[in-house]
């Protein structure tokens, strides 16, 4: 059976590549509005065709999102197999390919994505948000300092949480 709820909770179904499999993300496996807040989607892909699946699945979740009252989100993403091995000449790509393209999304569904996940910094040799020394840094760099994105070190945004006693 289903947990019980707290009025604190929030709990967030996300199915992987939901675009390329509609029916089971959202009729075989969704386990209904009265029981998630989010709904969000993993995407996994290989630099070059990252924008154009990411764009479809956050168009597909931010609309089932929309329809039900719920919010929309990025669970996990990044460049399939991580970052760490990433020569490419496109050092843009986590500007561009990534938040520009949903957060100008012409269907007007991806802007309206409260939040983007990462998956983890596992080593050195396992890692999907660059470091300085890697190929993708720039647009990475990039993306922390544009208005499509706000960090949790963000002072602006800690402000806000003190201010609405979120820390105390």
């Amino acid at each position: 059976s289903f947990p019980t709820r707290r009025s604190s909770d929030l709990w967030e179904y996300a199915p992987a590549k939901p675009s390329q499999d509609y029916d089971s993300a959202f009729h075989d496996r969704y386990p209904g509005s009265d029981r998630i807040d989010i709904i969000a989607f993993d995407r996994y892909d290989y630099d070059y065709s990252y924008a154009e699946d990411i764009l479809d699945d956050c168009r597909v979740v931010a609309e089932f999102a929309h329809e039900h009252n719920k919010l929309a989100a990025i669970g996990e993403t990044g460049i399939f197999n991580g970052v760490q091995d990433e020569t490419t000449t496109y050092k843009d790509w986590y500007y561009t390919d990534f938040a520009e393209n949903f957060m100008t999304d012409s269907y007007g569904y991806c802007n309206q994505i409260v939040y983007a996940l990462a998956w983890e910094n596992a080593n050195e040799h396992s890692y999907w948000v660059p470091l300085p020394n890697n190929a993708l840094w720039y647009g990475f760099e990039k993306l922390y300092e544009s208005d499509y994105s706000v960090f949790a070190d963000d002072e602006t945004w800690q402000t806000t949480l003190t201010n609405n006693g979120y820390y105390k």
